[in-house]
């Protein structure tokens, strides 16, 4: 059996990540991906590849902005149509958000030269809607990442869609505690990562980390910023702006943009809290915060779908409505000068990320590969 990965056009997003991990997790099957390395990406490369591909299940590794240009987006019904209707192969397909209507002006607005689309945004919400319809209507099979997805997506798609739905959860590394303990040092280290969008409030964070060196003086803040090639509109370069503007002030704030992943691993292994100032509704699982809980890195975030749905265990105080400066510095010294309660909520992440490891998150999307080829000549969601 060979399985082809369809993945986003812009290499540089969380999905990207999510499929690469995956792909590295799949041990047993002959596998493939769409685009591939640094080939071109255009539709009609999405289109010849299908087309061309010796394999007998293809994976679509779906987000809202598959496509960079997002007049290539209405499109992706019809890679579905060639998979299914045209080859006649499996076809699978990962949903790894669900947009809220409440969100699209902000995210609109931070797509460069269109901001002004959120004048259309009803009619964009339909459209989305549609699409989305089509997609899973032609899907042998719809993974989604946690319970609550799953409910929302058959409810604003189709009722009827619950057969085909299939909850594999996020995946994570884990890191072994003698490891962490050897690279967490006396300095606590408060840790953003995360995408550049107008939808996190990273001023609030500063804000707060000044508010709390007044209490933990040798704490530093690192900001670890990813830019995509589809978000660097008008606003967001403002922002980004205000964001070094402030870090200036202060020698304990460091930021790092795209950074290598080496870099990345180094902060994580040295982090002491991490933060997540979401302020999107989307329905979706937050990687961030897997990779926070395999590395058992306690967090302070806010009260959003995508923790809640699966992070919902975590002390309260952690797990803020607002992001009000104050609030967050309040929460991220509860952790730093309460050893009993930080190493609870450690000892409860860790546990939880035991059995959301990326080999078991490989060996599901293996066992489900297998059950979907050998049942298609009947009706998977028939067997289910």
């Amino acid at each position: 059996m060979k399985v082809v990965f369809l993945l986003p056009e812009d290499s540089s997003t969380g999905v990207s990540y999510y499929a690469l991990n995956l792909l590295n997790n799949i041990t047993t099957i002959d596998k493939d991906i769409i685009p591939g390395g640094t080939q071109k990406c255009s539709l009609f490369h999405y289109l010849r590849r299908i087309l061309n591909a010796d394999a007998d299940v293809f994976h679509i590794q779906l987000e809202p902005r598959f496509f960079k240009l997002i007049h290539k987006i209405p499109f992706l019904p019809l890679l579905a149509f060639i998979i299914k209707r045209i080859r006649k192969k499996v076809l699978v397909i990962t949903c790894h958000a669900i947009l809220c209507y409440g969100d699209l002006e902000i995210l609109l607005k931070d797509i460069q030269g269109l901001s002004f689309l959120r004048l259309f945004r009803r009619m964009l919400w339909a459209i989305y809607i549609l699409i989305n319809k089509l997609m899973f209507s032609l899907a042998d099979v719809i993974i989604v990442h946690n319970n609550l997805m799953r409910k929302c997506l058959a409810d604003l798609f189709n009722s009827r869609l619950g057969c085909k739905i299939k909850v594999i959860p996020h995946g994570t590394r884990l890191v072994s505690k003698k490891v962490l303990s050897d690279a967490r040092k006396n300095t606590p280290v408060i840790m953003y990562m995360g995408f550049l969008r107008g939808n996190r409030d990273i001023i609030s964070l500063i804000e707060a980390f000044n508010i709390l060196k007044k209490s933990v003086s040798n704490a530093k803040l690192h900001l670890i910023l990813f830019i995509s090639q589809r978000h660097q509109s008008k606003s967001l370069r403002k922002l980004l702006m205000n964001i070094v503007n402030m870090s200036k002030k202060s020698k304990d704030v460091i930021i790092k943009i795209n950074p290598e992943e080496t870099v990345i691993e180094k902060v994580l292994m040295e982090a002491t809290v991490g933060i997540l100032p979401y302020m999107e509704r989307t329905i979706e699982s937050s990687g961030v915060a897997w990779r926070y809980a395999g590395m058992g890195i306690p967090f302070v975030a806010t009260q959003v779908p995508k923790i809640l749905a699966d992070f919902n265990f975590i002390n309260r105080s952690l797990l803020l409505k607002d992001l009000k400066p104050e609030n967050i510095a309040s929460a991220i010294a509860l952790l730093l000068l309460n050893k009993e309660m930080y190493n609870c909520v450690k000892q409860q992440l860790m546990k939880h990320a035991r059995s959301h490891s990326w080999d078991k998150v490989g060996k599901s999307h293996e066992k489900l590969y297998y059950e979907v080829f050998y049942h298609e000549g009947s009706s998977y969601s028939d067997a289910l």
